[in-house]
């Protein structure tokens, strides 16, 4: 059994992202980012060690940012996922960090928010674990708001301020005070230049506790990595700004709807099919491509809601009433890269009988055939 509480929202078979909150925060706090990527990918949100009631069940042992690292990693194995994107915000920026040190294969885009190698002192750490395991973490309430939120958000959006303080308050005071003192023993200066994965770092132009000039240090520190620093917004970025904050981890994880139009595109096509076809690209017809590109290809065909396969028949039987056979030809290739067999491939011309006809199946049947005798290896 994991260490960790999750939840899973989006298809199983699609890419994944790996979201881990900041201390004092739960899973809950990524809502708007799940609802942003759970159509185009399979998201994992975790919570950290004592902050759930799974988490309470398994309070002893020592509390470290690589044993928390591990843990994600087994949650990977455990759903046999050999590789994700991993975001994390301040402490879950650190676990991120560690797993791309301790586990490079199984990071493919690394988001690192408000967080450092190193955050703070370990002293006032210590001290804030000991506030809490004494008061409770109700004692934290009236400072957390200023320390995380924007003066903008504390005046004009008080109900996310709100839902926030009242996760603090959810949380076991001997879990948050563990992670805390987590946070004040971690420090993974010495191997950060490690780290191989690219990297986007962002944060808020308000914040204190990982401010501008350390996330700037640490960009200088990864081999590619870019920063983002969001003007206004202060610790917990992805509620403080979420609409700028959005943009950069859609452009970063899903890419452009060109880039991901373009990828899907290719993926189905073939690179053979889409080079031709992007040589006859000219003024007249540009706006064309990229509409195509970035719509049907970048939006629909991306969603994670159908997988490939289905979405191919989904295509094909359309093209196939229309009787649109040069495109129906283009997207049988398409089909079967994306895993039709020649059976399923019958199914879908004998279903098709019944509502457009048997000579416009004839038709398409001769279109089937010469592309089962093609070398799918020239595609």
């Amino acid at each position: 059994m994991t260490q960790l509480s999750y939840v899973m929202h989006g298809d199983l078979t699609a890419p994944v992202v790996v979201m881990i909150p900041s201390l004092g925060t739960k899973k809950e706090m990524w809502q708007s980012q799940i609802e942003l990527l759970k159509p185009y990918c399979l998201v994992i949100a975790v919570d950290h060690l004592g902050h759930s009631f799974v988490g309470d069940e398994i309070i002893g042992g020592e509390y470290s940012v690589r044993r928390e690292a591990d843990a994600v990693v087994e949650i990977l194995d455990e759903l046999e996922i050999k590789s994700a994107s991993i975001v994390g915000l301040s402490l879950g920026g650190m676990v991120a960090l560690q797993i791309a040190i301790s586990h490079p294969s199984r990071v493919e885009k690394l988001l690192v928010v408000a967080s450092a190698p190193k955050l703070g002192n370990g002293n006032d750490w210590s001290n804030r674990a000991a506030i809490v395991r004494r008061d409770g973490t109700r004692a934290l309430t009236s400072t957390l708001p200023e320390r995380w939120f924007s003066p903008k958000t504390r005046e004009e959006r008080r109900i996310v301020v709100d839902a926030a303080i009242s996760m603090v308050e959810s949380i076991s005071d001997e879990g948050y005070a563990r992670c805390a003192e987590m946070i004040g023993g971690c420090d993974l200066t010495s191997d950060i230049e490690r780290i191989k994965a690219p990297t986007l770092i962002v944060g808020g132009g308000l914040d204190q506790v990982a401010p501008p000039e350390v996330l700037f240090e640490l960009s200088t520190k990864i081999a590619g990595a870019h920063l983002v620093i969001v003007g206004g917004a202060n610790h917990i970025v992805n509620l403080d700004a979420p609409e700028q904050f959005n943009s950069e981890l859609s452009n970063f994880i899903l890419g452009s709807a060109f880039e991901r139009g373009d990828r899907k595109r290719r993926q189905v096509l073939g690179d053979s099919y889409v080079n031709a076809s992007n040589s006859r690209i000219n003024d007249l017809n540009r706006g064309f491509f990229r509409y195509v590109t970035e719509g049907p290809w970048g939006d629909f065909w991306t969603r994670g809601v159908l997988d490939s396969k289905t979405r191919s028949i989904v295509t094909l039987s359309c093209l196939l009433a229309s009787h649109l056979l040069e495109e129906f030809e283009i997207h049988l290739r398409g089909g079967i890269n994306n895993g039709l067999t020649e059976d399923e491939i019958g199914e879908i011309m004998m279903q098709a009988i019944p509502y457009i006809g048997v000579p416009r199946v004839l038709s398409a049947m001769k279109v089937v055939a010469k592309v089962l005798s093609e070398d799918r290896s020239t595609w």
